[in-house]
């Protein structure tokens, strides 16, 4: 493998959209993810923080169905003595770190080109998050539309979103997000799906990355 050449092409391919440009998503296949836009769409950065580490510690966990918000980070759990038992509950919370630099900036009279310059680097940097979703399709466009529209059963991811929105108060739909694609050549392609590996390249990237709107 040319690792000089495979940069070259992953800086030429992949493709970053949002609703405005979806219709310049590829019809080919590829391998995709769905990313939070760390936009400061209202003077409380600490709502966007807060936003955006809620949804990286959203549970998928189908046995999670039987609570009322199915993304909440808990887990109960019994452990067996031999006449006695332990209940415990663990929950997952985010934390701040350098919160002082945030403050200072956040409670200053900060004029309209600091607060764009921010915002416009925030918003470039979404690419540096943690994916909340990552899988692969034939079709790299319908699988978009599919998302978007939630109506196909597979795309689970949409109704997933959709609650967590709803619980955190957040007005912010599936094709609100960014989109980014990697189109997958005609020759890989048919590589991957001769030898049926197109499950394999999915699941390393799903134990790499741990999505976490995505189902183990």
């Amino acid at each position: 493998m040319d690792i000089i050449k495979t940069w070259n092409d992953v800086s030429e391919n992949i493709g970053f959209y949002t609703k405005e440009t979806s219709f310049n998503i590829p019809e080919s296949p590829g391998i995709y993810a769905w990313f939070i836009p760390l936009w400061l769409y209202n003077d409380d950065v600490y709502e966007l923080i807060k936003f955006v580490q809620d949804a990286m510690l959203y549970d998928s966990d189908i046995k999670q169905r039987n609570k009322p918000f199915q993304g909440s980070s808990e887990r109960e759990s019994k452990i067996d003595f031999n006449w006695d038992y332990i209940d415990i509950k663990l929950k997952k919370n985010h934390k701040l770190r350098s919160k002082g630099d945030i403050d200072r900036w956040a409670t200053s009279d900060n004029n309209k080109e600091e607060y764009a310059s921010i915002s416009e680097s925030l918003m470039k940097a979404s690419i540096f998050a943690k994916p909340i979703y990552i899988g692969r399709a034939d079709s790299l466009s319908s699988r978009y539309s599919q998302h978007v529209s939630g109506t196909v059963e597979k795309n689970v991811f949409n109704t997933r979103f959709k609650e967590f929105t709803q619980e955190s108060n957040v007005k912010l739909n599936v094709d609100d997000l960014l989109f980014a694609c990697i189109p997958i050549s005609q020759k890989s392609n048919a590589v991957l799906k001769d030898r049926d590996l197109t499950t394999v390249l999915e699941s390393i990237l799903m134990n790499l990355v741990h999505p976490s709107f995505s189902c183990k």
